[in-house]
């Protein structure tokens, strides 16, 4: 976010505006609008308000309701947000679109709409003014500037004092949706106010402009299109209008287009078939550019990229019989057929005449086939991570095997070294030379036997991004893959800003009988740092589905808000990740006294305001992004322990895409003897044993320990009195794959080691320590924390590893009489 901030203050501005002689004009209702529930499919163009759940777009992104707007023909759909608050970003206004698909095809928009100076429109007016049934539809939104949340932290930037008016038009035989936007100012206002686009789409749609191809950044673009699966998008300004300036940085997309004013600025969001050839075809006969045609053959589903002097120009995407169609400008290009597990074909190159049709024949590169087939051994199918590299060495690409255990996966012919993992508690297999011929099948059959014993024990990811993150393109659906993966039972869902629930994925990619999940968010303030709430419930009448608001208040009432659900668990991310993202920093936290010493006024907050609120359940000291801070959140957690604050120590990856393995580090929380299945998990017991800090951390190996008594071993988080003992003992377990070294245990008391135990970091048994460790009996009550050190980075399933750890060993000593 902060990078896309920098990049917006720079942009360019264009040329100055005009008040213009008149003010908005009354909007009035069409009557022939349809009502009552009248699912599609149309034969010419409507629009209406959504009555039931049967006239939504569907899929893994769709954000409509009942209560919104569809406007549909024969060839695509759309839902815009109803009256009241936007979907996407906090302080956004409804009127966007939230899901637009081709009819049939799959919907990748998490929403577009207008800004006017970075700011979103109100909807206090939003009105069907065209049904359809005569003309175009046409839907009109208006209301004044409204500050978005984001914007006003980034920028420090207010709304201006304008009206916003867009209108969104369909017609009967458009492939494109019709949005034109205009501004209302006061007399006298003499402003320049910039019109922006913005362009939140999934991460299976990525910008692609003409002649840069595959574009991030920033930099003009006479038009913005996407790729997609079975839906592609682009946008495009009629002729003569200057180019817009598209800014893309990770998942942020904005088109930066002409001054805006009260004549208004039109412009086309054009839905195609997933190719971006469909969509740049669209986009320059609207602009009135001259065009010839590319009809070819190659192999069926490959992508044939269209190359001139200045770059890629488009896309075309050959269908099952091979063949493939693509209008562009007249000119000399080369074309290349590309796919996964393709190697390069040679180029084609063709001449094309305006108003021409010329045919192509583009051969695809060689590809074989790997089949993979994971089991465990027990011989049952389990999800695991498929890693493939040249077994020359080069780039890896890692695939996912799901709950069938199989997979088959194009390759180009070549000798390749497979991997193939589940996470901390699975041995890996690796397959170091496996030819693959081309148009043959090499089978690759992986057992991986579960050697790491957590009977009892669940295991969490309490921190995780997909594609509904700002800043993150990883697809939801492979996110939950990649969890699966890495023998992860429950994901916490925690994208930026956004409540987003998991189960019905989980249950669409058949992983009910490996995954389960809580419903959460990651609170993410531009100001003081990021804060993870779960469980929560999405509420669809609210921005971003109801998570709480950052700005303006301070990170205790976050917290408050956030313990405003009934059960809701507050967990401070990455805490030492620098002022803007990492809550004791940002502060200044000083945590032996629990003070934080930061003026709130430098954060954006009123004099005066207590940022010494802790009142948190737990601190994720290990994050598998951030493991170069490992070892100042380890001791500020020891510190804020000893000081008395009750938040359990958590560990996740902060996964934001497939190479950041999810479970790099993870939670293990105790919920008993059978009931550990993630089938039949019963949610409280897990939150429950988090708040009683029944807990240990576990990146590359797993620990447990805890005080040896008469009657047992207690658990991490108890306490035990050892009042008459004349010594106390911790029963300490290390277990480890073959996969990784161990190399010593270290033994806290409070912040301070008192003893340490080397072990031999060779040794690949799975237990590496089984034994009790003998202290003296302390003279006041304390805590112990068990510490695992790793030798070496976890290949092939980790390659980098953080310490282990357990939750506090509490003992309690009486003062003697």
């Amino acid at each position: 976010m902060r990078a896309a901030a920098v990049v917006v203050v720079v942009a360019g501005l264009w040329g100055c505006g005009d008040d213009g002689p008149t003010g908005p004009q009354p909007l009035v209702p069409d009557p022939a609008v349809v009502v009552g529930c009248a699912p599609g499919p149309v034969a010419g163009t409507r629009a209406k308000v959504v009555a039931c759940a049967e006239e939504l777009i569907p899929g893994r992104l769709a954000a409509g309701r009942v209560g919104d707007v569809v406007l549909e023909n024969a060839h695509l759909r759309a839902i815009v947000r109803g009256a009241g608050e936007g979907y996407y970003l906090h302080g956004s206004a409804g009127g966007g679109i939230v899901d637009l698909a081709r009819v049939g095809g799959e919907d990748l928009v998490k929403e577009v709409f207008p800004l006017v100076d970075l700011a979103g429109g109100g909807s206090e007016e939003l009105v069907i003014v065209e049904a359809g049934d005569d003309g175009p539809a046409e839907v009109v939104v208006r209301g004044p500037a409204v500050g978005l949340d984001l914007v006003r932290a980034a920028l420090g930037r207010e709304p201006p004092p304008v009206t916003l008016e867009h209108r969104i038009r369909l017609r009967a035989d458009a492939q494109e949706l019709e949005l034109e936007t205009r501004v209302y100012a006061k007399a006298g206002d003499g402003a320049d106010h910039e019109l922006y686009d913005a362009l939140f789409f999934g991460g299976r749609a990525p910008s692609f402009v003409p002649g840069r191809g595959f574009a991030v950044g920033a930099g003009p673009a006479e038009l913005v299109a996407t790729a997609g699966t079975t839906t592609s998008y682009a946008l495009a300004y009629p002729a003569g209008t200057p180019d817009p300036q598209l800014i893309d940085i990770a998942n942020i997309r904005l088109a930066l287009g002409p001054s805006l004013d009260d004549k208004g600025i039109r412009r086309w969001l054009i839905v195609g078939d997933g190719s971006i050839a469909s969509v740049t075809e669209r986009a320059w006969t609207l602009r009135g550019r001259a065009l010839g045609v590319v009809a070819g053959t190659t192999s069926p589903g490959v992508d044939v990229t269209f190359v001139d002097g200045t770059g890629p120009v488009t896309v075309a995407r050959a269908d099952a019989s091979g063949a493939f169609r693509a209008a562009v400008p007249p000119g000399s290009y080369s074309l290349r057929a590309t796919a996964v597990g393709r190697a390069a074909g040679p180029d084609a190159t063709v001449l094309v005449a305006e108003g021409a049709e010329v045919a192509a024949s583009v051969r695809a590169g060689p590809s074989g086939t790997l089949a993979i087939a994971v089991r465990d051994d027990a011989n049952a199918p389990v999800p695991a991570r498929v890693l493939i590299e040249p077994a020359g060495g080069g780039g890896a690409r890692i695939e996912w095997v799901g709950a069938s255990g199989a997979a088959q996966l194009a390759v180009p012919p070549g000798t390749w070294r497979v991997s193939v993992s589940r996470g901390v508690e699975y041995d890996a297999f690796v397959a170091a030379a496996v030819v693959v011929a081309d148009g043959q099948t090499a089978t690759v059959a992986a057992t991986l036997p579960r050697v790491v014993d957590t009977a009892g024990w669940i295991s969490l990811d309490t921190h995780l991004h997909s594609e509904l993150s700002t800043d993150s393109t990883f697809p939801v659906d492979d996110r939950l893959r990649a969890v699966a993966a890495e023998g992860v039972e429950v994901p916490v869902s925690s994208d930026h800003d956004v409540v987003v629930d998991y189960h019905p994925i989980i249950a669409e990619l058949g992983l009910g009988a490996h995954l389960t999940t809580f419903v959460g968010t990651e609170t993410s303030s531009l100001f003081w740092g990021h804060i993870n709430a779960f469980p929560l419930v999405v509420d669809g009448a609210r921005n971003a589905g109801g998570g709480p608001r950052w700005f303006g208040r301070s990170p205790g009432q976050v917290f408050a808000a956030m313990h405003a659900t009934p059960g809701a668990l507050v967990q401070v991310n990455h805490p030492r990740n620098g002022v803007m993202s990492g809550l004791f920093a940002a502060i200044d936290l000083d945590t032996t006294t629990g003070v934080a010493r930061r003026d709130p006024t430098s954060l954006g907050l009123p004099p005066g305001t207590d940022l010494s609120d802790l009142s948190f359940d737990a601190i994720e000291v290990g994050n598998g992004s951030e493991a170069g801070s490992f070892e100042e959140v380890f001791r500020d957690w020891t510190r804020l322990v000893a000081a008395g604050h009750p938040a359990a120590a958590t560990g996740s990856s902060d996964s934001h895409g497939p190479s950041a393995f999810a479970g790099e580090a993870r939670t293990y929380v105790f919920v008993g003897a059978g009931n550990d299945d993630p089938a039949i998990v019963d949610p409280a017991a897990i939150l429950d044993g988090i708040r009683a800090r029944h807990v240990v951390v576990a990146t590359a190996s797993f620990v447990t320990a805890g005080i040896v008594t008469p009657s047992g071993v207690s658990l991490p988080g108890d306490t035990v009195d050892v009042t008459a003992l004349p010594q106390v003992a911790l029963r300490v377990r290390v277990q480890a794959a073959p996969w990784q070294g161990v190399a010593r245990i270290r033994i806290y008391q409070g912040t301070q080691e008192v003893r340490a135990i080397d072990l031999d970091p060779d040794d690949l048994a799975p237990v590496r320590f089984d034994a009790d460790i003998t202290l003296p009996r302390p003279t006041s009550s304390t805590f112990y924390v068990v510490r695992v050190d790793h030798a070496g980075t976890g290949e092939p399933v980790l390659g980098r590893s953080m310490p282990s750890f357990t939750n506090p060993l509490f003992v309690r000593v009486m003062p003697s009489p």
